[in-house]
């Protein structure tokens, strides 16, 4: 199939079969069109990239677009994931020092091993660098969001709106953003614009964004794992991160607020991370924890 992603190099295929064992889909088969025992693809449009088959190949004979395969590595002890599980922390008081191009290189590739409902990978990743252009978003929405959280600080106003039940009302009158503009007003009062300080995107100096199509098998779910692969391993290269929910739900709740990070409806913001170096100056945190 001249269109096919995947390819086989006969002169290497020792006709083991374990790429047909091994496909979820059964879009490989092992036999027949005089090709005895030789994998080929019944129907290609079944293929989802998985990639399985690249990865049980005993001699490399397969290949398919857009797959690298690596040779297996040392894997960390059960204890070393549970001290990385038990220490990981949000980070919420960050160092203004930049994160260097190639250390965000190596947390999108991180997110990128990260797996998808049906292989879909439709995942996008927007990377808001440097702490002015961190705090300029958070204050730009910090202006958007005051005016709909006085209104919401009224309950008679919060009735009133649950009545419309529809879109971007809807999404305002739920008690989570209602909590969200309650914090903010108590967080913000007597703020003015070029005060120093950003309570939404909690002046870290840098924002990964992941936005996904909302047509897509399982975005949401997709977008949470792949931002715990970042956050996973940005502890291995000394940086925090913060999932931060109130940014999530900002740029998809306010009118125009997309637009200013870069993405297009339909699209939608599935998860956001804020993530710097730990001012441990102020916060040090000296010890896991492990809940019963």
């Amino acid at each position: 199939m001249p269109d096919s992603p995947w390819r086989l190099d006969s002169s290497k295929c020792t006709e083991c079969s374990a790429c047909e064992r091994s496909c979820n889909h059964g879009v490989i088969t092992c036999s027949g069109d005089g090709a005895k025992g030789l994998p080929r693809q019944r129907d290609d449009r079944y293929c989802n990239s998985c990639g399985h088959c690249v990865a049980v190949c005993p001699t490399d004979a397969i290949t398919v677009k857009g797959i690298r395969a690596v040779e297996k590595g040392a894997l960390p002890t059960p204890e070393m994931l549970e001290n990385l599980f038990a220490f990981r922390r949000s980070t919420r008081e960050f160092l203004p020092d930049a994160i260097p191009e190639a250390v965000m290189d190596k947390l999108l590739h991180a997110a990128r091993l990260a797996p998808s409902g049906c292989n879909n990978r439709r995942l996008g990743y927007q990377v808001l660098s440097g702490q002015a252009e961190v705090i300029a978003l958070g204050r730009s929405l910090d202006r958007m969001a005051r005016p709909f959280a006085r209104v919401l600080g009224n309950s008679m106003a919060q009735r009133t709106l649950g009545l419309v039940n529809r879109g971007f009302v809807r999404n305002l009158t739920n008690q989570n953003m209602i909590g969200g503009m309650n914090s903010l007003l108590d967080k913000t009062e007597g703020w003015k614009d070029g005060d120093k300080g950003d309570w939404i995107a909690l002046d870290a100096p840098a924002l990964i964004i992941i936005h996904g199509d909302p047509g897509a098998s399982t975005p949401k779910d997709d977008a949470v794992i792949a931002a715990t692969f970042i956050t996973l391993y940005a502890e291995t290269l000394g940086l925090g991160t913060c999932f931060n929910g109130v940014l999530t739900g900002f740029l998809n709740d306010f009118p125009g607020a997309l637009r200013k990070v870069g993405i297009a409806k339909p699209r939608k913001v599935y998860s956001v991370l804020s993530v710097g170096y730990p001012d441990t100056k102020r916060v040090a945190f000296k010890k896991g924890l492990v809940r019963d």
